[in-house]
Order: C-alpha cells, then structure tokens, then sequence
C-alpha cells in the first residue's frame, strides 16, 4: 500500500507544473476576456459639418447604444445604434475568443473589426461597408505594438496600430490606440469613416467617452462625460424652462413638444446627484433628499447640443 501512495505522490508532484500553467492559463483567458460591446456600452464621439461657405461648421455629438442582442445566419451579436441618424444607421457587433467582428450588408457575413489577439506585424484589411470611399479594398490596419493597461481594475489590452488608407494610388498612414471594450481612442469605432471624410463634408472624431456596467473611460480633454459634451464645444438649447428656482423639493423643466433630452444634475462640488437618464417635453425632478445649495443641471438635447442652467435649494 504504501509504494502505491509513494508512486501516486510522485505522479502528482510530475503533474503539478502542468496543472500550475493550466491554472495560470485559465485565469489569463478569464482575465483578458474582451466582452466586446456588452448591452449598454455607450460611446460618445464629437462630429462636425462642413457647411458650404459663408456658413460655419456645425458640430454635436454623436452617442452610440449596444442595445439588444439578436441573431443573423446562427450567429449571436449585438445591435449598435445612435442617438442621431448616420450614414451607417445601426450596426451589429459580437466578439469571439478576443476578436471584434461586424456584419456587412453587403455580403450577408462577418468581418473582422479588431483582433486584440494580434502581435506586432499582424494585420487586416478595412470592413467593406456599403457606400463611397476615398479608400480602397486595400487600405488596411497595421499592429505595431501591444500591451496592457488597468482601467477600473479590469485589465485591458491595448493595440497600436498604424491605419494605412490607400487611395488614388497614394497611401496616407494614421496613427492610432485600439483598447478592448473601448474601440480606437483617436478616430470612430469603424475606420472606413476616416476614409469617407475625404468625400463628405462631414467627420466624426475620436472617442470622447465610453461607459458599460464595468468602466467608464473619459477623454481627458473634455469635463462632461456624463452627457457626452466637451464644455468648450457646448452649445445652448433654446426654450427651456427651469421653475421654480430656488425651489425645495423639487423643480419642473418644460421643453418644446416633440422635443427630447438627456438630464444629468452636479452639485456644487462637481459630484454627479441625478441621471442622466432621458425626459421629454415636461419632467419633474424630486429634489427632496438633496442637502441645500447650488446645483448645475446639463441637458442634451437630440441635435447635440448642451444647455446648463443653475437651481438653487432652499
């Protein structure tokens, strides 16, 4: 009995290190798990019109919902729409074992929209989406390096990338950070915008906020993530009315009809108390639980425009 228990120790003691890599291996899966555009990702990306002269450029912004999952040819994945109508209107979305795929129209499958499963050298070409480019089928995303980084205590890996748009013979290169989760930092989550700017008077920029059960992302140049807004690009909305102010327990906000919103209310230390969460044309807000003092409210409205307006509690 006891040479059995000797050689079953032994064959445990030669297993232990491959049982130790399985568990590491298991937990580095579980770890870097990308759980692409899970139901309420929100992204916010700034956008601009370049209107025909003497008339200026108007800007908003766009937000952008996983909304709900759903299935095309067997496959599970995820509706992606915005606030405002695009050129791509809504899009669907899911990821497999690290790598970010969408679907296209135009030929009834699959692509690949990220691979964060890539090292330095590896490539893919641009989803072909369904309406004029300045690029061609050839442009195509280049990883020049990888990494790691926390955010909210969730690791998440990061590409940079080179984007190699090829147009008319002549090859421009972009420089850009893909992080899971999150998308490209510095240009729209589907790169075959960039190459559309060359032929429409409109561009969406970079990511200026991303939002889901587990981070939240802020770009650092901008100080209203909550609605999605850079300060220096608000933009007041018309015919609001905030009463009564100062108030007690709460207070009304009246809009135009047919119009809608999203609300989200600071106090006077910055510090988020209400929202956002959207209202339309008439909406009371209980202030009943809030101490006394100064509160700035932030509407954006459905063009992307942000109105800001003081109310004070007694």
């Amino acid at each position: 009995m006891s040479v059995w228990r000797e050689s079953i120790r032994k064959k445990i003691s030669e297993m232990r290190p491959l049982f130790t890599s399985l568990v590491v291996a298991s937990l580095a899966g579980s770890l870097y798990a990308q759980h692409w555009a899970p139901i309420g990702a929100t992204w916010h990306y700034p956008w601009t019109l370049n209107n025909a002269p003497p008339d200026p450029p108007t800007s908003g912004t766009y937000r952008f919902v996983s909304l709900l999952d759903t299935t095309i040819n067997g496959q599970a994945t995820r509706k992606v729409d915005s606030s405002v109508p695009t050129n791509d209107g809504p899009f669907y979305t899911h990821d497999v074992d690290g790598v970010a795929y969408i679907y296209v129209p135009a030929t009834d499958a699959f692509d690949t929209l990220f691979n964060f499963n890539a090292i330095p050298g590896d490539r893919w070409t641009y989803v072909p989406m369904p309406f004029p480019l300045a690029c061609t089928d050839e442009s195509w995303v280049e990883v020049v390096d990888t990494g790691t980084t926390i955010m909210d205590a969730l690791p998440l890996r990061w590409l940079a990338v080179n984007k190699h748009d090829v147009a008319e013979g002549i090859e421009y290169v972009w420089p850009d950070t893909i992080i899971e989760r999150l998308g490209p930092l510095h240009s729209y989550m589907l790169p075959h915008e960039q190459c559309n700017t060359l032929v429409s008077p409109g561009v969406i920029g970079g990511l200026l906020c991303y939002s889901d059960a587990a981070i939240a992302y802020m770009d650092p140049s901008i100080g209203d993530c909550a609605l999605g807004m850079g300060l220096a690009s608000a933009e007041a909305a018309t015919h609001v009315q905030l009463y009564p102010n100062p108030g007690l327990d709460g207070f009304m906000l009246t809009m135009p009809t047919g119009s809608s919103s999203l609300i989200a209310v600071y106090d006077a230390h910055g510090v988020q108390v209400h929202g956002p969460e959207p209202i339309a044309t008439s909406t009371r807000v209980d202030t009943s639980e809030w101490p006394s003092g100064l509160y700035s409210i932030h509407l954006l409205d459905d063009r992307g425009r942000l109105a800001k307006a003081q109310w004070v509690k007694h």
